[in-house]
Formats: C-alpha cells, sequence, structure tokens
C-alpha cells in the first residue's frame, strides 16, 4: 500500500512540475525564445505519442514462453529500431519548422533532440518486472528523480543562458536520469537480442496504439499551429495559458485509469451498480469542471498575471473561450474508466480521433487569412463541443446508459458557460 501511496506521489509530481516549469521559463525567457522552447517540446512530443509502440506495457506483461532475457532483449532491440526511426522524423520535422517560424532556431536543436530521443532507449525496461510483485518505488524514484532534474537544469540553464535549449538540457538530463537508474535497478541487464515470438506478441499489442497515439498527437497539435501562423511570442501567450489550465486534466487522468479504473471492475459482475457508479462519475465530473471553468472565467487572468507575467495575460475574451474549452477536454476524459474496464479501447481511440478532427476547423479558418487567437479558439470549440456531445452520447448509449444523461451533463453547462463568459464581458 505504502508503495502504491509513493507511485501516486511520483505521478502527482509528474502534472506538477511541467507547470513549475512553465512559471519559471515564462519568467526568465524572453517570449518569443519560450515560445521555441514551447514549440520544440510539442514537436518531440508528438513524435513520441505517434511512434508509441507501448513497450512498457509489453515489459509488464511479460511472457511465460520466452526466458527474461532474450525477452526484454528483444524489447530493447525494438526500443532502439524506435528511436532510429523518431531521430530521423525529428529531424524532417524540425527541418520544416525551422524554415516556417518567425524566429528560426539554431542547429544545436537538432543535436540535442537527437541526443534526448537515442539516450531514452537504453531505458531498462526488465525494471517493470518488479510492479507484477506489486513493488512500486522503483518506478516511484524513476518518475519522481526525472522530473525534479528536468525542472532543476532546465531553470538553471534558463537563469545562465536565456535560451530555448535550456529545455532541451533539462531533458537530456531527465533522460539520463531514466537511464542510469533503470539500468541500477533492473533485474536483468540491458542488452539487445532477437526472439520472433516475443517481436510478434510486442508489436501485435503495440501496432494498434499507433492510430491512437497520432490522433492524441493531433490533437495537442494546436500550439504548433498557433506558432507556425501566428508566430512564436503568441504560441508563447497561448501554449503557456493552456498548459497552466490543464494541469488539473493529468491528474484527472490518472486518478481515472489508477482509482476508478479497478472499480469498475469490480462493479463488472453487477451491471445495475455499475450504471449508477457511471452516471455519479459522469454528473459529478460536470459539476466540478464547470466550477473549475468559472472560477477561469472570473480569476483566470488575475491567475496567470500573477504567476507567467504581465505579458501573457490573455484577453478577456480569449480566457473565457480557453475557460470553455477546458470544459469540453476534461469531459472528454469520462468515458475512459470504463472503457478501459471493460477492455474497449477503442472507445480511447474514438475519443482522440474526435478531438484531433475538431482541430481541422480551426486550422482552415487560420488557412484563409482569419489571424486571430480569439477566433482560433472558438472555431476549436465549435468543433470539438458537437464532437464532445456525440462522443459522451455514444459512449454512455454503449455502457447503457440513457442519452439524457450524458446530455444533461454537458449541454446545461455548455450553455451556462456560454452565457456567464458573455455577461462577465458586458
Amino acid at each position: 500500500m505504502k508503495s502504491a501511496l509513493s507511485l501516486m506521489m511520483g505521478f502527482l509530481l509528474e502534472a506538477i512540475l511541467p507547470f513549475v516549469r512553465t512559471i519559471a521559463l515564462a519568467r526568465l525567457l524572453p517570449q518569443e525564445q519560450f515560445g521555441i522552447a514551447l514549440t520544440v517540446l510539442i514537436t518531440i512530443t508528438i513524435v513520441e505519442m505517434c511512434c508509441d509502440l507501448g513497450l512498457p506495457q509489453s515489459a509488464v506483461r511479460g511472457s511465460s514462453n520466452v526466458s527474461s532475457r532474450p525477452f526484454f532483449g528483444t524489447l530493447h532491440t525494438i526500443a532502439f529500431v524506435r528511436a532510429a526511426v523518431m531521430i530521423g522524423l525529428i529531424w524532417i520535422v524540425l527541418s520544416v519548422q525551422r524554415k516556417t517560424l518567425d524566429n528560426p532556431f539554431g542547429a544545436d536543436v537538432f543535436y540535442l533532440a537527437v541526443m534526448i530521443l537515442g539516450l531514452r532507449a537504453f531505458e531498462n525496461l526488465s525494471l517493470k518486472q518488479h510492479t507484477l510483485q506489486y513493488s512500486f518505488w522503483r518506478e516511484t524514484v524513476l518518475i519522481s528523480g526525472s522530473q525534479i532534474i528536468w525542472t532543476i537544469v532546465t531553470i538553471a540553464s534558463a537563469m545562465t543562458s536565456g535560451r530555448y535549449t535550456c529545455m532541451l538540457y533539462g531533458m537530456l538530463a531527465a533522460a539520463a536520469w531514466l537511464v542510469v537508474i533503470s539500468n541500477y535497478f533492473a533485474p536483468h541487464p540491458w542488452e539487445l537480442a532477437w526472439n520472433s515470438e516475443t517481436a510478434r506478441t510486442a508489436l501485435r499489442f503495440g501496432a494498434p496504439l499507433m492510430p491512437n497515439g497520432a490522433a492524441a498527437a493531433v490533437s495537442i497539435s494546436d500550439r504548433l499551429v498557433v506558432g507556425n501562423f501566428l508566430g512564436t511570442a503568441q504560441v508563447a501567450l497561448y501554449g503557456s495559458t493552456v498548459s497552466l489550465v490543464t494541469t488539473p486534466r493529468s491528474i484527472l487522468w490518472r486518478f481515472s485509469t489508477s482509482v476508478l479504473v479497478p472499480h469498475f471492475v469490480n462493479l463488472g459482475n453487477d451491471t445495475q451498480k455499475e450504471r449508477e457508479f457511471h452516471a455519479l462519475w459522469l454528473l459529478s465530473l460536470s459539476v466540478l469542471v464547470s466550477i473549475y471553468a468559472i472560477g477561469l472565467i472570473m480569476f483566470g487572468r488575475e491567475i496567470i498575471g500573477l504567476t507567467l507575467g504581465a505579458a501573457y495575460v490573455p484577453s478577456k475574451a480569449l480566457m473565457s473561450l480557453i475557460a470553455v474549452n477546458v470544459f469540453i477536454k476534461f469531459m472528454m476524459l469520462a468515458p475512459v474508466p470504463v472503457a478501459f474496464a471493460r477492455g474497449q479501447s477503442d472507445l480511447a481511440f474514438i475519443g482522440a480521433l474526435v478531438a484531433a478532427a475538431a482541430i481541422v476547423p480551426a486550422c482552415l479558418l487560420l488557412l484563409v487569412g482569419v489571424r486571430s487567437l480569439e477566433f482560433f479558439v472558438l472555431a476549436l470549440n465549435i468543433a470539438e463541443g458537437i464532437g464532445m456531445v456525440w462522443y459522451l452520447n455514444h459512449t454512455t448509449r454503449a455502457h447503457g446508459l440513457e442519452p439524457r444523461i450524458s446530455l444533461s451533463a454537458v449541454i446545461g453547462p455548455l450553455v451556462g458557460l456560454g452565457a456567464f463568459a458573455t455577461w462577465t464581458r458586458a
């Protein structure tokens, strides 16, 4: 129990420290430099998401037919090949961005990104075996330590250099920690091997995750779109605000997958209780997120001014639109725990696909020449809001709930938030 609680603390640091880095860099870097740092960070994240093969999950699952060393050696080989593919992709994408951004970055970004992705391939995946015995403290050290080192090195580098590369130096230090600690605690040495059965099993499990990762990557590409169309200063303002106000979303994700999934699994044999708890979860989430969104409309600009600085305070209209978008994005997580409990990973993919499709109308608006952050987020809200209503209606039907429950959880709050935002601007 203590080990599991320590892991939850690690997850909490994983959610909070990126927020700390955002505040620090907004204060320490010129706005254009901060915009470049955010753009490169999102780019690396997207490339990793698009190449996700679920290797840590395969390591946890293990194999009853293949002994440990060839099994993990094969996973390491796949990780090595995956890193080579990601390096090729990141080089191409950064080359394009270097030409399209209004403040192009230097060649050092290419080399640092390559080093980060290459170094991560040497993580020893056999460390995951310890979780089968419910021993999580090593994972806690791994997760917490990497986030702490990432934060310290990033802030120290920003204070000394004042350049966008500070984020990359922090990522590189975190990757080094990941490799050192995983190899220190791992029961088997890191090595390359090849076992056809292990490779087939891992790729069969991981291949379906790539479309989901790609869809999820597109859904967070709004910051890249803003950076390329509106400039690095605007992406610094928009990206830092979105990162700040969506920090609780990652905590909510961890809570729903770590705590609620087991509860839904245990309720699986009692359909009536499962439906009642599902409805309670959906409506409770709607109320909590509505209160949070109202708080952002009322006090969001003041909080951003205090934390990030006056240069990053959005307009009242933009803050209200982002608050509505926060409600939409948080509610998209509602079906996840029951879907995972039932093994319906396809529903999670549909949600990612809906969020990805919502980016398209907003991008088209920029393409036709409407270069406004407010109109960009408005288009995003309309498309994503329609998709969210359909998605919740679809998933609740699949889980046996009446449509009125999902509609009452989203339609009323959306109308109310829109009316409240309009009233506060009057």
